[in-house]
C-alpha cells in the first residue's frame, strides 16, 4: 500500500509540474518554467532514490555467499 501511494504521489508532481510548466510557457516565462521543471525532476529523483537503495540492498543480499 505504501509503495502505491508513492507512485500516486510521483504521478501527482509529475502531472503539477507539467502543468505549470505549461501555463508558464505560454505566459512567456520559459525560464521559469525551466526551473520549475528541473525543481520537478529533481523531487522525483529524490523520492526515487530510497527505492533505489533498497534494490541494490536486495540484490547484494541475493549475490552474498
Amino acid at each position: 500500500m505504501d509503495q502505491m501511494m508513492e507512485l500516486l504521489k510521483i504521478g501527482g508532481l509529475s502531472m503539477a509540474v507539467m502543468f505549470m510548466s505549461i501555463i508558464l510557457k505560454q505566459a512567456g516565462k520559459d525560464s521559469y518554467a525551466n526551473m520549475v521543471s528541473i525543481g520537478g525532476i529533481t523531487l522525483i529523483l529524490l523520492i526515487i532514490a530510497s527505492y533505489i537503495l533498497q534494490l541494490f540492498e536486495v540484490v547484494e543480499t541475493m549475490f552474498m555467499f
